[in-house]
């Protein structure tokens, strides 16, 4: 019977049984399965998995991005594409325009000219027995994270992985406060930290330090004093952006096709980089989560200015275009240069990029802000 059995069935029909039932298989799953499976917490682009990004997710194309130095990842000093970062992570700006970058994975401070010529200024690249104090190309720094000029022209800069603040002035570095993992307020060496990173000028002249291993923000005086206020000025609090701690996060605005008034879109910010804000308040930062480049203004909502809202959370790489079109790589820090400049550190990207920004967002002109159910300048 079994043999009558077998020859009454065709390899060929058998073949394409096989196929349909492969195929009803395949559509249900993605029919019903997948198809109808909710979106992850925090809405369609909450890092569950590719969604469609819907056209208000894009820039301006009122604004530039372009390239000022850096390229393929490595170290490379020399002028604009010819240098190489490894990770820059951090930027401040002197009165001359030069820019420092805080190149973390190289170990070094480097200054890069308003047209690109970039050079090596602090760190051997090797701490390895090397120095901590002395010539400022023989010291040992370890992933440096955090750069400011100070109005004498000195460089503060967090030697992040020394666990330390030290100052770069001519020609030599030195320490200012700390050198051992830890947390303890008190004058130079006593002072304690973990992982300091980020600086900010506060509006008195002492210098704010995010101290990431420990949480908290720190205030470095004039002489050398750390300590650690129960309520940092809020200034500080903006601008060190969600490394210390997140509150509720706003939801975000983009112009449809990059152009024109913005409306509300339907995702929300991902996490805040360290920004930089101007006299009249306006304030620029990064989208760590989505490598997004956006702009606020006291209370209205951040108005996106560059680069897509990238899918899963997955960085696409580093592109020069317009608001619309451009692309970075984890953009972490930025600091504004002025009314129409401003510079972002690409980390993962190598890239130190510049932005050109729109008359409108000059220094003292509002951001849109939501009037009558639309956002209007």
């Amino acid at each position: 019977m079994n043999a009558v059995f077998r020859r009454q069935i065709s390899p060929v029909a058998a073949a394409l049984t096989v196929l349909i039932a492969l195929a009803v298989v395949q559509f249900v799953y993605f029919r019903v399965l997948v198809h109808r499976a909710p979106s992850p917490p925090g809405g369609p682009l909450g890092g569950g998995g590719p969604a469609p990004v819907p056209p208000a997710a894009l820039g301006r194309r009122d604004v530039t991005v372009e390239t000022l130095a850096g390229d393929t990842p490595g170290y490379r000093d020399g002028p604009a594409w010819q240098a190489q970062f490894s990770g820059p992570n951090a930027l401040a700006l002197d009165a001359d325009g030069n820019l420092y970058v805080a190149d973390s994975r190289n170990h070094r401070i480097r200054r890069v000219s308003p047209q690109g010529r970039t050079e090596t200024v602090a760190g051997s690249g090797n701490d390895s027995g090397a120095a901590l104090e002395g010539p400022a190309l023989e010291v040992g720094l370890r992933y440096p994270s955090g750069v400011a000029v100070a109005t004498d022209g000195s460089v503060l800069i967090a030697d992040t992985g020394h666990h330390r603040l030290c100052r770069l002035q001519d020609g030599k570095v030195t320490t200012v406060a700390g050198g051992q993992r830890g947390w303890a307020d008190g004058k130079g060496a006593a002072a304690r930290f973990n992982l300091p990173a980020t600086l900010q000028w506060g509006t008195d002249g002492a210098l704010w330090v995010l101290d990431a291993g420990n949480r908290r923000l720190r205030r470095l005086s004039g002489d050398g004093t750390v300590t650690t206020p129960v309520q940092p000025p809020a200034r500080i609090s903006r601008l060190m952006g969600d490394a210390v701690g997140a509150g509720p996060h706003p939801r975000l605005m983009a112009s449809p096709n990059g152009e024109g008034s913005p409306v509300p879109v339907n995702y929300r910010l991902g996490k805040a980089s360290p920004g930089a804000e101007t006299p009249s308040g306006l304030r620029l930062f990064a989208d760590l989560s989505y490598h997004v480049i956006l702009a606020s203004q006291g209370d209205s909502p951040p108005l996106v200015l560059a680069s897509r809202r990238q899918v899963g959370r997955i960085s696409v790489g580093s592109r020069d275009d317009d608001g619309t079109r451009a692309t970075f790589a984890r953009p972490c820090a930025i600091v504004i240069a002025n009314d129409r400049i401003a510079y972002v550190a690409d980390y993962e990207g190598n890239r130190i990029r510049r932005l050109r920004l729109p008359p409108w967002l000059a220094a003292g002109q509002p951001v849109p802000r939501l009037r009558v159910g639309r956002f209007e300048r």
